[in-house]
């Protein structure tokens, strides 16, 4: 029995190495912990069971503590249907750390938003107002610049030119290739909109 125990531990301990997520790691971190707390317990090892109630204890709270955090985010009207129509299934945390990652922009008639030959460093996605992409494409509300540059990274082959006062919300690149360390779910949710945004281009 005290053998199943401490291999229950281990395996635990095992499986958070897989894990992509900080939560899941947490709790697999509490399981080994709880499993040691058991195994010392039995076998009389004092200083297991109290240095594991105390590591088992300081990541059960920080689990605790950032299941409230994401319970506190409150999207507005206009960012949930954003949400649902461009992240479906994605949790208002998550939502709200990708959109937080980036930034509004606005850009007036005639404005060029990505220019023939460069290399776009940001990806947007419109928010109002139209764009044309000569012998292309005219792009409005809900549509997204830049990701072609962003997967290829290849130059942009065409200008990209505002047609009447345009809003924008963009990404840094440099920050979506970090978001995969700082959060997969996110980076996921993310990838996934892009690439309906590719496909829905090759469609047309």
């Amino acid at each position: 029995m005290e053998t199943l125990i401490l291999n229950a531990a281990y395996v635990a301990l095992l499986g958070s190495s897989f894990t992509r997520t900080v939560t899941w790691l947490r709790l697999l971190l509490v399981a080994a912990a709880a499993a040691f707390i058991v195994y010392g317990t039995v076998e009389n090892i004092r200083s297991m069971v109290v240095w594991n109630i105390i590591i088992g204890s300081m990541h059960m709270f920080r689990v605790i503590q950032d299941k409230r955090r994401q319970d506190s985010v409150v999207l507005t009207p206009d960012e949930c249907a954003l949400r649902d129509e461009h992240f479906p299934g994605v949790s208002d945390f998550d939502f709200n750390l990708i959109w937080k990652l980036g930034e509004f922009v606005e850009f007036a008639q005639g404005q060029i938003i990505i220019a023939k030959g460069s290399r776009p460093d940001h990806v947007g996605m419109l928010l109002a107002g139209n764009v044309s992409i000569p012998d292309v494409a005219e792009l409005g509300r809900g549509d997204v610049l830049g990701e072609m540059s962003f997967v290829s990274g290849e130059v942009a082959h065409v200008d990209v030119v505002a047609q009447g006062w345009v809003e924008m919300h963009r990404w840094e690149q440099r920050e979506l290739r970090s978001l995969e360390q700082i959060h997969p779910p996110s980076a996921r949710a993310f990838e996934q909109m892009l690439n309906k945004a590719l496909v829905a281009k090759l469609k047309t």
